[in-house]
C-alpha cells in the first residue's frame, strides 16, 4: 500500500472549514460491507447502526503494557517479552479486512486507554451497553502474572480513575483482574461489534490470519448505567 493509493481530486466545497456546532451533526459515512454504495449518516445516528445482541470482536490479545514494563524494569523473561513483541508488530490490515467482511457495524482500536476505555468510547458514543465477558479476554502469556507482580504502567491508574465509574464487576473478580483490565496497549488490536451471526466466522478467519482473536462481549440495549458490565465467566453462544 502506498500514499498515493489515495490521491483524489476533493472540491474544497466539500471539504469542512470549522467543526459543527453540535458535534453529533458532524457527518458520518458508513461503507457497507457488501459492496453497496456508501450511505451518509450523521454521528447522531450511530446508535441505530449498533443493535442488541451484537457481538464484539477483540482481534489481539491484551497485556502489552505489563509485558513492557515488566521488561523495562528488568524482570521479564525472555518468551513473554518475544511473544508481546511479535503481537506488537502485527498489523491490523488483515483483521480490519475481515471484520469489514463480515459487516462490522462500528469499531476502535485498543491502544493507550486499554480495553475499557476503547470499549466505552463504542458505548457512550453508541448510546449502548455493553456486556464483557472477563473469561474471554485473550491475555498475553504472563500479563496476568507480571501485572499481579506489580508492573504496572502510570497510564494503567489514571485509566482506571477515568474509566471505573462506568464499570460494573460482577462476582470472582477480585484486585488481581481489575488492575490488568487498566493497562495501557501499545500497538494493539480492533474491537469490532459484529451481527450475531457473522461473528464465529469472523473469529475463525482471524485465527486463521495468525491473530488471537475472540469474542468478548456483546451489545445489551439502550445506554444504561454502568455502561460496561464485566462478568467473570466465558462467552457462551
Amino acid at each position: 500500500m502506498r500514499i498515493d493509493d489515495f490521491d483524489y481530486e476533493l472540491p474544497e466545497v466539500l471539504i469542512a472549514q470549522r467543526p459543527a456546532e453540535a458535534r453529533s451533526q458532524s457527518r458520518l459515512l458508513c461503507l457497507p460491507p457488501d459492496g453497496g454504495p456508501c450511505r451518509h449518516h450523521r454521528f447522531a445516528e450511530l446508535p441505530g447502526l449498533l443493535r442488541p445482541g451484537d457481538l464484539l470482536v477483540l482481534t489481539k490479545a491484551l497485556g502489552t503494557g505489563a509485558v513492557t514494563t515488566a521488561a523495562k524494569n528488568g524482570a521479564c523473561p525472555s518468551g513473554f517479552l518475544g511473544s508481546a513483541i511479535k503481537s506488537m508488530k502485527r498489523l491490523n490490515d488483515r483483521a480490519l479486512d475481515a471484520l469489514a467482511a463480515h459487516g462490522v457495524r462500528a469499531c476502535t482500536d485498543v491502544t493507550g486507554f486499554s480495553f475499557a476505555g476503547h470499549a466505552l468510547e463504542i458505548a457512550k458514543k453508541s448510546g449502548v451497553g455493553l456486556r464483557v465477558f472477563a473469561g474471554s479476554l485473550p491475555y498475553l502469556d504472563g500479563a496476568a502474572e507480571l501485572a499481579a507482580a506489580g508492573h504496572l504502567p502510570g497510564g494503567a491508574g489514571r485509566n482506571r480513575r477515568c474509566f471505573e465509574p462506568s464499570v460494573s464487576y460482577g462476582g470472582g473478580l477480585g484486585e488481581e483482574f481489575r488492575k490488568l483490565f487498566y493497562v495501557p496497549e501499545t500497538s494493539g488490536g480492533l474491537l469490532g461489534a459484529l451481527p450475531p451471526g457473522n461473528a464465529a466466522a469472523c473469529v475463525r478467519v482471524l485465527r486463521d490470519c495468525g491473530h488471537d482473536a475472540a469474542i468478548v462481549g456483546a451489545v445489551t440495549g439502550p445506554a444504561a448505567a454502568p455502561a460496561l458490565e464485566l462478568e467473570a465467566g466465558a462467552f457462551r453462544a
